[in-house]
C-alpha cells in the first residue's frame, strides 16, 4: 500500500492488532499510527468491539519501544469520521468491509475514508472476495464481497483505482 514512515496512516477498526504491530512500529519515529476504533461510550454495540479495544490497548500499553506512542481515535460506527479532513496520507481496513455492506452503510465509511485522505492520499482494502457476479444477498449472508463491488463502492465515494493485487489471493 506504499505506507512510508513518515506517513499519517489510519487503520480501521485494527482488531487485536494483527497489522498494527507490522505498522506502529514501521512508524514510530517519523510517522504517526492511528487505530481507529469503535467508541465505547456508545452502548449497546455488540461486546466483541469492546473486548477488541481493550485487547488493542493492552498491547500497546507500556509497550512504547515497539509502538511508539499510537492514537487510539474513537469513532461512531453509524456516522463514522476518521479525523480532520486531509489529515492523513492512507487509510487501510483489513477484513472489515463485508461488515459494512452486511450492515448498511458502507457508503458512509468510504466517503469517510475519502474526507480524512489527503489529495492523492491512498485507500488500502484487503478482504474476503467473493466471485464475480455474486448477488449481494449472497455476498451479506457469507461474507465474501466481489472485487466490482468494493471498486464501486470506492469510486463512488470519489476514489480512482490506481492498482490491484492478488497477494493475499487463494
Amino acid at each position: 500500500f506504499q505506507v512510508e514512515a513518515d506517513d499519517t496512516v489510519v487503520e480501521i477498526t485494527p482488531g487485536g492488532g494483527w497489522y498494527a504491530e507490522i505498522l506502529a512500529p514501521w512508524l514510530r519515529d517519523d510517522g504517526h499510527y492511528v487505530a481507529a476504533i469503535w467508541d465505547d461510550a456508545i452502548a449497546g454495540q455488540p461486546q466483541y468491539r469492546y473486548n477488541l479495544n481493550k485487547a488493542l490497548r493492552a498491547k500497546f500499553a507500556g509497550n512504547a519501544a515497539v509502538y511508539g506512542t499510537p492514537e487510539l481515535r474513537l469513532f461512531d460506527p453509524q456516522a463514522p469520521v476518521f479525523g480532520p479532513p486531509a489529515s492523513a496520507d492512507v487509510v487501510l481496513t483489513f477484513r472489515n468491509a463485508h461488515n459494512w455492506v452486511a450492515d448498511g452503510n458502507a457508503d458512509e465509511y468510504f466517503q469517510a475514508f475519502f474526507a480524512v485522505l489527503e489529495p492523492g492520499g491512498i485507500l488500502g482494502v484487503a478482504d474476503h472476495r467473493a466471485k464475480p457476479r455474486t448477488d449481494l444477498e449472497k455476498m451479506k449472508e457469507s461474507g465474501y464481497l466481489t472485487e466490482d463491488l468494493v471498486i464501486r463502492l470506492a469510486k463512488g465515494a470519489g476514489f480512482l483505482l490506481e492498482a490491484k493485487s492478488e497477494v493475499n489471493a487463494n
